[in-house]
């Protein structure tokens, strides 16, 4: 079974790879940056009976994205610009492009080429949390602009599909 990894780069791209190749899967880990040297050769060391590939792609560009999911069984999303409301001041064309064109993308390319398994990685942003206290979950301004867009959107998209949504932080 082929693997891609959206985000395969990241932090949480490269330990889902780690786990995945120990188990002996192949992996393909798609990223717009190449991944550092240093992990490459870890995961070649723990990589088991798994197999590596990488792939340089940029998923908000739906062209690079969907040959970077050419034959591929399974589809974990995990790029993404992390939000925080500075960042989005700073950087809001990469962050809106990345977090909802770059999901959107890779969830048509997958259709397209007929994965059956998706995976979606979030965080705790989209219920509306903040460190370890609980906020109303609505469209507070501690969440992320983009966070916001991408929960409503990707609601939209699940439906008739085998999707998995994951979102990472603090128990509510």
């Amino acid at each position: 079974m082929l693997v891609g990894i959206a985000g395969g780069s990241g932090f949480v791209g490269l330990a889902i790879a780690e786990a995945l190749l120990q188990q002996g899967a192949h992996v393909l880990l798609i990223d717009i940056n190449q991944p550092p040297e240093a992990a490459l050769k870890f995961l070649g060391a723990h990589s088991g009976l798994g197999a590596l590939e990488i792939q340089v792609a940029d998923v908000s560009d739906a062209g690079e994205a969907a040959q970077a999911l050419r034959g591929i069984d399974a589809l974990v999303c995990a790029a993404a610009v992390t939000s925080a409301d500075a960042r989005e001041r700073e950087r809001p064309t990469e962050t809106l492009e990345t977090n909802i064109l770059g999901f959107t993308n890779l969830l048509q390319a997958a259709r397209g080429v007929g994965v059956k398994r998706i995976i979606n990685l979030s965080s705790a942003s989209a219920y509306g949390i903040s460190g370890l206290r609980e906020m109303e979950v609505s469209r507070k301004r501690e969440r992320g602009q983009s966070q916001i867009l991408y929960t409503e959107y990707q609601n939209l998209l699940r439906r008739g599909s085998r999707l998995v949504f994951l979102n990472f932080g603090p128990p509510i």
